[in-house]
């Protein structure tokens, strides 16, 4: 099979497993909005947020030679329990090669979508209604430098780059949108 085939198929999956989670909801069922702590709290990668903080997505920095492999994190932070998301990562095709992509979150199903150079999406939901409650680390983005990449920082943006990126809860079997502030990143080629 080739890569596009796989890559339709792993989207159809992706959608169905959406379209199942938010059916299989239950309606009757009502969710006490989240009070926010009065103290910070601390995430998988060991920083603190603060309380009230919006919620973020954000890509790391990272560091690599010409013709290495890098990986680049996409981190939550103040994470209201969200169903899913669906974001953009642009980066610069002649700097970067996108390889993979690595789901970090319990009972997540994600998949990531590079049909076009220079701009990969990730998708992640979970199933029967549940949320994503993850704080830190979420995805791990794997990249190859290019042989000829010139030296210095390449930026990696996250953006949702059109009517299908978002980022959203249930709530009474609705999926409302969440607010989210997106953090880019960047790789440093030395």
């Amino acid at each position: 099979m080739n890569t596009k085939r796989i890559t339709s198929l792993l989207l159809c999956l992706l959608a169905l497993c959406a379209i199942f989670s938010f059916t299989s909801c239950n309606k009757n069922k009502t969710e006490e909005p989240q009070k926010p702590s009065s103290s910070p709290s601390a995430s998988l990668d060991g920083s603190k947020t603060e309380p009230n903080s919006p919620f973020t997505l954000s890509l790391a920095q990272n560091k690599a030679k010409a013709g290495e492999t890098v990986t680049v994190t996409l981190s939550a932070q103040n994470n209201p329990s969200i169903a899913g998301y669906s974001v953009t990562v642009l980066y610069d095709e002649d700097v970067l090669t996108f390889v993979s992509c690595e789901n970090k979150i319990a009972g997540g199903f994600a998949v990531a979508n590079s049909t076009q150079k220079g701009k990969v999406r990730v998708m992640c939901t979970v199933m029967g209604g549940n949320t994503l409650s993850t704080e830190g680390v979420c995805d791990v983005l794997t990249f190859k430098v290019k042989e000829d990449a010139p030296k210095g920082t390449s930026a990696l943006e996250l953006v949702l780059a059109d009517d299908s990126d978002e980022i959203y809860r249930t709530e009474n079997g609705k999926m409302p949108s969440v607010n989210c502030i997106l953090k880019g990143g960047a790789v440093t080629v030395e």
